[in-house]
């Protein structure tokens, strides 16, 4: 059963125990009375719960409402559904114009009011230094009214009414930099109205990086100008994380034969195994992953090798596919072996293993020796230059289904499509070829050959670790524009984040020299 990676909605499925923090920033939000606004921001990194803290947050508030005079106005507002300055602008002032309609006779007036003023602001508006207000200029439609007169109309006509009004913005830093721009602006300037409270939920470093950019380095600065109060999502106990993995392992080796299970193994490795993990979003990525490839591997894998190999394969799979391409280097052991009877030989061993110990990790050097020493012993035996009896080793690891078998090793990469991964020679070719449209195509196309949508998804992967900083902003947009076509076209199915990662990545490439 594959496990979704939708924030949760209600207190009941809190695993991490962050309800109370919700209920936090609710009650602050229900018992803030002052007539001004007010800004709140949640900051947290990508995966860390942002969206399923606001989701209990505003649960809270629901449940709030009783004990205030009068009901709140919630209203959600999603950037990423719209594009482009106008359509930004227009709208944020649409969506708070259509809730305020809804709430009755009272709100009528204001609503058509406000739809006016976001017409007119999206026409006029000129962006301008952190914390200062729009500057009006003349506009082919409508150009009669003034802005400031209508958007004091507003004013004094929400202050009447004395409703507070909570705008919910999640996501702010998946946005490009001119849109995160905006979307602050509107907050600071363009929608500061009485009785209205914003909550904006985001990566600070993510967001303060993008407004430096814009702002000469002042992103810090301009971030303290509008955000009044922040909240931290609180740093996730690795205990509960520990628990949750746990728990579901625990389901997965049931579906191993009885009597794999090496409590000794696991007991000097799991301290390193949960250091991959770092939120509940690693670890329903790696579960959705394992599970998928348990039911086929379960009858001929060990099941500690399997995980291990299996977190490297997610979360390392530059790695995880090293070791699958030098399996000679990982599973042959022993020095009487023809393949290191000397020392050049051995020393092409050492070099292979230190190279695979190189490989970026979310692990500390030593951690990751640890789990490659446990999972091929080649590479502790050449480090300490050790000779085995090795026919008696691979019968004991044949019984034992270990990865380090040579009558097991490919079962574990049994998976993997041989010529999947990308050369990175063939992956520089084509981004030295994406200044020109037309080459970058023809390059595709000679790249995919007949690898289908398997290998479009894993060009996808390897792109996102290129290093954009080398390559033209043009290299850039050509390859943005590419990827969507292939979006559009169905050519690519690859996970969600992985296209929208890439995306924000050639953005803001382009965006350095625009």
């Amino acid at each position: 059963m594959f496990i979704s990676d939708q924030p949760i909605a209600d207190d009941g499925e809190d695993l991490l125990g962050v309800a109370a923090f919700a209920h936090t920033i609710g009650e602050a939000i229900v018992r803030y009375e002052a007539v001004s606004g007010l800004v709140f921001g949640l900051f947290g990194k990508w995966g860390s719960g942002k969206t399923s803290i606001l989701n209990l947050t505003l649960r809270h508030i629901e449940r709030l409402m009783s004990t205030v005079p009068q009901k709140l106005i919630v209203i959600r507002f999603d950037p990423w559904m719209f594009s482009g300055q106008d359509q930004l602008f227009l709208q944020f002032f649409e969506q708070l114009a259509t809730q305020l309609s809804a709430q009755g006779d009272g709100f009528q007036e204001i609503s058509r009011q406000m739809r006016r003023y976001g017409r007119l602001f999206a026409q006029s508006y000129v962006p301008s230094d952190p914390g200062s207000e729009r500057q009006p200029r003349s506009v082919p439609h409508e150009a009669e009214v003034d802005i400031s007169s209508l958007k004091q109309d507003l004013t004094l006509r929400l202050r009447s009414r004395a409703q507070k009004i909570v705008i919910v913005i999640d996501d702010v830093d998946r946005l490009s930099d001119d849109e995160i721009r905006q979307v602050l602006q509107i907050v600071k300037s363009a929608a500061n109205f009485p009785y209205v409270v914003y909550l904006l939920a985001f990566d600070e470093e993510i967001v303060s990086a993008a407004l430096s950019r814009t702002y000469n380095g002042r992103g810090t600065e301009y971030l303290e100008k509008v955000i009044q109060v922040g909240f931290r999502v609180p740093a996730v106990s690795e205990v509960k994380l520990y628990r949750i993995l746990s728990s579901h392992l625990e389901r997965l080796v049931d579906q191993f034969p009885r009597g794999r299970w090496d409590e000794g193994y696991w007991n000097s490795v799991y301290r390193s195994f949960f250091q991959l993990f770092t939120s509940v979003r690693d670890i329903n990525r790696y579960l959705n992953t394992t599970q998928f490839y348990v039911g086929l591997l379960s009858e001929e894998t060990n099941p500690i090798d399997f995980f291990l190999i299996m977190a490297l394969h997610v979360f390392s799979p530059e790695l995880y596919a090293y070791i699958r391409d030098n399996r000679r280097y990982f599973v042959d052991r022993a020095f009487d072996n023809p393949l290191i009877a000397n020392e050049r030989d051995r020393a092409r061993f050492r070099e292979v293993h230190a190279q695979a110990l190189s490989h970026k990790t979310r692990l500390r050097k030593g951690q990751l020796r640890e789990v490659l020493e446990n999972l091929f012993p080649i590479v502790r035996d050449i480090a300490e230059n050790v000779s085995v009896d090795t026919s008696r080793g691979q019968r004991t690891w044949g019984t034992q289904k270990r990865i380090c078998s040579a009558d097991h090793f490919d079962t574990y990469f049994r998976l993997t499509i041989p010529d999947e991964r990308i050369a990175d020679s063939a992956l520089r070719a084509l981004v030295a070829s994406a200044d020109d449209f037309n080459r970058l195509t023809t390059e595709l196309q000679y790249l995919i050959r007949d690898g289908g949508r398997a290998r479009y998804e894993q060009m996808i992967r390897q792109l996102l670790d290129y290093d954009w900083a080398t390559a033209s902003s043009t290299a850039a947009v050509n390859m943005l524009i590419l990827v969507m076509h292939l979006v559009g076209a169905q050519e690519i199915s690859s996970d969600y984040y992985d296209i929208r990662t890439l995306v924000g990545v050639l953005l803001n490439r382009i965006d350095r020299d625009s």
